[in-house]
């Protein structure tokens, strides 16, 4: 009896601590368990938090103000070229108001090169004067929209005026071409595929001058030599007058 009982004792004292020994473990591996579990649920906010940031952060870079690629348009990067329909007043020996074409290309988002034709006429009772103007420039972007414009250009200017003289009807004709170097202050926008802008002040030196002519023909149809050399001295002093642009005013596309 007594052996039996020191064996029941043996087993039981076998078993509980088998039983203290799996609780024990149990309870020890609880802590790290969930610290291993919080640890990676701390991992995965942190790479949410982290992405979220970073998409901000490129979001803010695109659109950002401060930057000069701003909401209005990237320059150089998405649009290449631009077409654009240009108005506005030039001044040589008359004043003008015309209308032209400018096409242009970036060369990055803060250089373009464009070519463009403007022509402005005016007629009146007696008289009729034109003024065409082919120029090409190299266009700085100094800041988000301002910009300088420098390059070379080829004027025409031809004029008349009919007037009567001792009864007699008189046509005085006129014309010459001059070499050009000059530059345009202005501000040009971009948004989307629609760009904007506009040359405040443009200023064109003439360097070069030829094709120089002048007549006057009365109404026989007589050329009169003598006086047609006055008159293409005249046109000589018109040719080498300053080319100026006011308030040139140009819409087209971007692409």
């Amino acid at each position: 009896m007594l052996s039996r009982f020191f064996t029941w004792m043996t087993v039981s004292r076998a078993c509980l601590g088998f039983l203290l020994f799996f609780f024990c473990s149990s309870i020890l591996s609880l802590p790290v368990y969930a610290g291993d579990q919080k640890l990676a649920k701390t991992n995965v906010g942190a790479k949410r938090y982290r992405t979220r940031v970073e998409n901000f952060q490129e979001l803010n870079e695109t659109y950002s103000p401060s930057r000069l690629e701003d909401i209005w348009g990237v320059r150089g990067k998405r649009n290449k070229f631009t077409v654009l329909a240009e108005t506005g007043a030039t001044m040589a020996v008359f004043a003008y108001v015309g209308h032209g074409v400018n096409i242009g290309r970036f060369i990055d988002r803060d250089k373009m090169v464009e070519l463009s034709y403007f022509n402005a006429k005016f007629s009146g009772q007696a008289s009729r004067q034109s003024i065409s103007l082919l120029s090409s420039r190299l266009r700085w972007f100094l800041g988000n929209s301002f910009n300088l414009g420098l390059g070379t250009g080829v004027r025409q200017l031809q004029f008349g005026k009919s007037a009567e003289i001792d009864h007699t009807g008189v046509i005085y004709r006129g014309t010459g071409s001059s070499a050009l170097i000059g530059g345009t202050l202005g501000n040009r926008w971009q948004w989307g595929y629609t760009s904007f802008g506009c040359d405040w002040l443009g200023v064109d030196l003439p360097v070069y001058s030829w094709d120089v002519r002048g007549t006057q023909i009365d109404e026989l149809g007589k050329q009169k030599d003598a006086v047609s050399q006055g008159i293409s001295d005249e046109v000589a002093r018109y040719v080498k007058k300053i080319n100026l642009t006011l308030f040139k005013v140009q819409l087209g596309w971007s692409f």
